[in-house]
C-alpha cells in the first residue's frame, strides 16, 4: 500500500480540480445535461403508454428498438469519438432533443395510432444514448492526464450519480405536470448539453489546464 491514495484525499483533490479547472467543470456540466438522454427511456415509455396504453408488449418493443439502435450505431460512434469526442456529444444531444420533439409531434398528430408509431422515437433515442455514452467516456480518457485519470473518472461518476438521484426527485415533482412536460424538459436539457459540448476544449487544451495546475502544486 506504499504510496497509496486515500479516498478522503482523492475527494479533496477532485473537489480542487472542480473548483480550479474550468474545462473539467464544463465537462461535468455537459455530462450532467446529457444525463437527460441516458435517463430518458422510462419517461418516453410512460408517455407512449399514456397515448396508446399497450402495456408490456409495447414496452418490450421499445426496449428492443433502443437496444438495436445502440448496437448498430456503436461502431460509428466509436470511430467518430476517436476523431472528435466533443462533436459526438454535441450531435448526440441534438439527437436526444430531436427524439423528444418527434415524440411530442407523433403524440399530437397521431393520438389514435398504435405503439408502432412510436418506434422511430426510440430508435432515435437509442442512437443518442449510445453516442452520449461513448462520447463522454472517450473524451475524458483522451483528455485527462494519465496519473489523474482514475480520480477524474471516479469523481465525475460519483457527481453524476448524485445528480441522477436529484433528477429522479425532479421527475417525481414534475409528474403532476404530465408526461408531455417531462419530454419538453428532457429535450431542452439534451439540446443545452449538446450546445455546451461545442465549447469543450480539445484534448490538448484540456490536458494543458491540468498540467499548469499540477506544475504549480
Amino acid at each position: 500500500s506504499e504510496g497509496g491514495r486515500s479516498m478522503l484525499s482523492e475527494v479533496r483533490q477532485g473537489t480542487r480540480f472542480l473548483r480550479e479547472i474550468a474545462p473539467f467543470r464544463l465537462f461535468l456540466a455537459v455530462r450532467g445535461l446529457l444525463l437527460s438522454v441516458e435517463l430518458a427511456m422510462p419517461f418516453f415509455a410512460l408517455y407512449a403508454q399514456d397515448l396508446y396504453g399497450e402495456g408490456a408488449a409495447a414496452l418490450a418493443l421499445f426496449v428492443f428498438a433502443v437496444g438495436a439502435a445502440n448496437v448498430v450505431s456503436s461502431p460509428f460512434w466509436g470511430l467518430f469519438a476517436d476523431a472528435e469526442a466533443r462533436r459526438v456529444l454535441a450531435v448526440s444531444g441534438l439527437l436526444g432533443a430531436a427524439a423528444a420533439g418527434l415524440g411530442l409531434a407523433i403524440g399530437g398528430l397521431f393520438p389514435d395510432a398504435t405503439a408502432f408509431a412510436f418506434i422511430p422515437v426510440f430508435l432515435l433515442l437509442g442512437l443518442a444514448e449510445a453516442g452520449v455514452r461513448l462520447g463522454r467516456k472517450t473524451y475524458l480518457v483522451d483528455a485527462a492526464p494519465a496519473e489523474e485519470r482514475p480520480l477524474l473518472v471516479a469523481f465525475s461518476n460519483t457527481a453524476i450519480g448524485l445528480l441522477a438521484l436529484a433528477f429522479g426527485a425532479l421527475a417525481f415533482v414534475l409528474d403532476a405536470a404530465g408526461a408531455e412536460a417531462m419530454l419538453v424538459l428532457l429535450g431542452a436539457l439534451a439540446l443545452g448539453g449538446g450546445a455546451l459540448a461545442l465549447l469543450l476544449p480539445d484534448s490538448e487544451d484540456f490536458l494543458a489546464a491540468f498540467d499548469g495546475m499540477l506544475s504549480e502544486a
